[in-house]
């Protein structure tokens, strides 16, 4: 009889409007074995997550400004409806210095990472999720 190792499998949950980035991330999690879902808005991002349990993602990035809904308003909704959620949520912008976006990364103290990405970055967040496994 021969035995297998369970290989823990991560999911990631994208939202971002700008299909280029989308691709890219998708395709950068893909690389390191990351099940990953797209959504092009926080309300399509809100109601993935409303529909799955807490745990169903090890990470959520999200962009900060959007139509529909946005990376503030989506945090804002989480924090007051699956504030467990929080700690799994960071977000990027190409445009960090704009007075709303800065204000709200100074009051969240939430994970901000400015576009286009540091690989090296991204690789320390992934790697501090695999090797605790949350």
């Amino acid at each position: 009889m021969t035995g297998s190792t369970q290989v823990r499998e991560f999911r990631a949950l994208i939202v971002e409007d700008n299909p280029a980035i989308r691709f890219a991330l998708s395709r950068y999690f893909t690389r390191r074995h990351w099940r990953v879902e797209e959504v092009v808005n926080g309300k399509d991002a809100l109601d993935r997550l409303r529909a799955e349990s807490p745990d169903h993602y090890d990470l959520i990035i999200s962009d900060v400004k959007m139509p529909v809904l946005s990376g503030i308003e989506l945090h804002a909704v989480l924090a007051d409806e699956l504030p467990s959620l929080l700690p799994k949520l960071i977000f990027s912008t190409g445009d960090s210095s704009a007075e709303d976006v800065s204000q709200f990364i100074s009051r969240t103290n939430c994970t901000v990472i400015s576009k286009p990405f540091e690989l090296t970055l991204l690789d320390r967040i992934l790697n501090g999720i695999e090797q605790t496994g949350a």
